[in-house]
């Protein structure tokens, strides 16, 4: 194994809307190798790439990434501010043979402008190492608007027919001024929802439940949430059960 990178794939987790994180990648060589890398191609539309300029990880990791801060900075001033970019978990140990003094870091940010959703793509690193002319990372974000629903589905598993089971989501918002629910409605006739201010304003505990009359038979569908959030106009909860005799 002539490079490899550390970490194998970049996970940013969740991100709010409006915000922006940078993770870093290093290319590490085997000692003796030599290489530069010629082009990257970022995972999406709302990732760009920064490369530093001098190699070797311990001495430009930290500088590396407060660059790639103050440019998000200087393009989206008026954005909310960077969510943390300092690194979340340690590079592990290196395998000797590997040459650290020589290593690329190539740093990820996810854009303030990325809508809410999940994002997945491949960052590519091409090198001019004839060996090893291709370096591919998965790549993944979830950006969260004001409201966040943990978990966003559930699955009842087996419901015997005549009796009820009731499973609980959490809802948090960030802003309780702004942002309210208003309506709660379930694609099933078996399926109530009901929803519990345990701390007003700002978190909901929200109660699904199968009643007895369910029929025999898989039974899905969603709780939809109706909110005052532009954004996030409508919430879903996907629901899961499989009702037998």
């Amino acid at each position: 194994m002539l490079l490899q990178t550390e970490p194998k794939n970049l996970n940013f987790k969740d991100v709010f809307k409006g915000e922006s994180s940078a993770l870093p990648v290093s290319v590490i060589p085997w000692r003796g190798t030599r290489f530069n890398i010629t082009d990257i191609e970022p995972p999406g539309d709302y990732f760009e790439i920064e490369v530093s300029s001098e190699p070797g990880i311990g001495r430009v990791l930290k500088s590396a990434l407060e660059s790639a801060r103050e440019r998000i900075l200087d393009r989206f001033g008026g954005q909310e501010a960077i969510a943390d970019t300092s690194v979340k978990e340690e590079v592990k140990e290196p395998d000797p043979n590997m040459d650290m003094e020589n290593a690329r870091t190539v740093n990820v940010m996810l854009l303030p402008t990325a809508p809410i959703g999940r994002h997945y793509g491949t960052l590519k690193i091409h090198t001019d190492l004839k060996e090893k002319p291709l370096l591919e990372l998965r790549v993944s974000a979830n950006v969260v608007g004001n409201i966040k629903v943990l978990p966003d589905n559930y699955n009842f598993g087996t419901v015997k027919k005549g009796e009820s089971k009731e499973a609980s989501f959490k809802i948090t918002t960030r802003d309780p001024v702004a942002v309210k629910i208003t309506d709660i409605e379930t694609t099933s006739e078996h399926v109530s929802a009901t929803l519990v201010d345990t701390t007003p304003g700002s978190e909901y505990e929200l109660k699904v439940t199968i009643g007895p009359g369910a029929p025999p038979g898989r039974l899905h569908g969603n709780v939809t949430l109706h909110t005052t959030d532009e954004d996030q106009p409508e919430l879903k909860v996907r629901f899961f059960a499989n009702v037998t005799e």
